[in-house]
């Protein structure tokens, strides 16, 4: 082909790039950062990260970005409303949960109805408040309706872990409500370690920007794993982009593949900057034969593709350390903590959002549960030393294999409780908040 343009990423515009675009191949987070970068340093342009990684932190060295770590330095309070009219947020807030936690039709309805109860009673609520609820309504329903309940908290209950009750709930410094939207920001969400905490964290600072709208550029890192290709949930990931596009704002994905990403997401583009190493995915013309360091952008803006010639030498950054973001931060106006000092300062563990002042004699039952094979007679006389009375024992060992904390085996005839997983998260979440080994 006769006609090839060759630019430097630094002479692009906003018009190049287009209100949808896709970044993928190798070291596409490097080209994400790099054009970010010059379209803020040149075009005035901010944009903000849904950071899955923590990679994008190392903009700091370049660019007056925000950087918080959501669950330690930040909140999203999902369920805050600014006042009475809250039906539209339960609405809201069902289909983040549909789509973080692919909840039935059924289920959804049941959620709904308890949202909608709390709401009447205060203005805001919690995951706690939530789950709570939800027993209740359990208490009072069919077996039909129970095992549907019993199923969505057990789902519910991911959310929970590694910071995931200051991310969705309160209990950080700052939140999404008082931070300046005009600049660079970037949403750090490797500090939610279950994938489920990171789909509903990001679906929640899509919504927030679509009714808090600043002209900006929103990246969405490994758009993949928030959707994974040919997924039921697309739709709704889908509408909330659509929505934010037609309201001005430009929205990109990341992913290390296209042919990791769902069709449709391709297919509502208007760029794409993808390395040659994706071409064949991408039903690229092979006659663009790409030299080192060169990416081919392909625009329903520009009657050709261009290609852009990238060094990425000097974007891999060193990875920046604690003291560095929090020094860079406090020039920016914001007090943030080191981690293990929120750890311990923080905040109520999962198991205390679970079982309140029985959480001591839980992580005993469960440290023993880690070590061996116990039966229900043993486990009720470890929960008799903390003073549970008999008849609460069993109720407390049923609800916490309910909670996916402990399951009974059948062996030789006989049922054994083991610890699973998720119980040992909590349980390692539990004792390094205390200090334990």
């Amino acid at each position: 082909m006769n006609s090839k343009i060759y630019v430097k990423s630094h002479d692009l515009t906003d018009y190049d790039i287009g209100n949808a675009f896709g970044i993928f191949g190798f070291h596409n987070n490097i080209v994400a950062m790099k054009i970010l970068h010059n379209l803020y340093e040149c075009n005035n342009m901010p944009y903000m990260i849904i950071d899955r990684s923590g990679y994008y932190k190392n903009l700091i060295k370049v660019d007056d970005v925000i950087f918080f770590r959501v669950g330690i330095d930040i909140s999203l309070n999902i369920f805050h409303v600014n006042n009475k009219n809250y039906e539209e947020r339960v609405i809201t807030l069902a289909e983040m949960f549909q789509q973080t936690l692919n909840l039935t039709d059924d289920q959804v309805s049941i959620l709904i109805e308890a949202l909608l109860d709390l709401y009447s009673n205060k203005y805001d609520t919690s995951l706690s408040l939530l789950i709570n609820s939800l027993k209740t309504r359990q208490s009072f329903a069919n077996a039909y309706e129970s095992a549907k309940i019993t199923s969505m908290i057990r789902l519910l209950y991911p959310l929970y872990l590694n910071n995931g009750v200051p991310a969705f709930d309160k209990g950080c410094k700052y939140s999404l409500t008082n931070i300046n939207l005009s600049k660079p920001i970037i949403l750090d969400l490797s500090y939610l370690k279950s994938i489920e905490a990171k789909n509903l964290a990001s679906l929640a600072i899509l919504t927030f920007y679509l009714y808090n709208m600043e002209r900006t550029i929103i990246l969405i890192d490994s758009i993949n794993q928030l959707v994974p290709r040919a997924s039921k949930q697309a739709l709704s990931v889908l509408n909330l982009i659509d929505q934010l596009v037609n309201e001005n704002t430009t929205v990109g994905i990341t992913a290390s593949s296209i042919v990791d990403v769902d069709l449709r997401f391709i297919n509502r583009l208007s760029t794409l900057i993808v390395a040659e190493n994706t071409f064949s995915h991408a039903n690229i013309n092979k006659e663009y034969q790409l030299k080192k360091n060169e990416w081919l952008l392909i625009s329903n803006r520009l009657p050709e593709p261009i290609i852009i010639s990238l060094d990425p030498s000097p974007w891999m950054l060193s990875d920046v350390n604690d003291d560095e973001v929090l020094q860079h931060m406090k020039t920016l106006g914001y007090e943030l903590e080191h981690e293990i000092i929120i750890n311990k300062l923080l905040i109520t563990t999962t198991l205390e959002t679970m079982f309140k002042d029985k959480s001591n004699a839980i992580a005993d039952l469960l440290e023993h549960a880690s070590s061996m094979l116990i039966t229900r007679s043993e486990a009720i006389n470890i929960l008799k030393k903390h003073e549970i009375q008999l008849e609460e024992c069993e109720t407390i060992i049923d609800e916490i294999i309910m909670h996916n904390l402990l399951k009974e085996l059948l062996i030789s005839g006989r049922r054994l409780l083991h610890i699973t997983h998720q119980g040992s998260i909590i349980l390692s979440e539990y004792k390094l908040k205390r200090g334990e080994p």
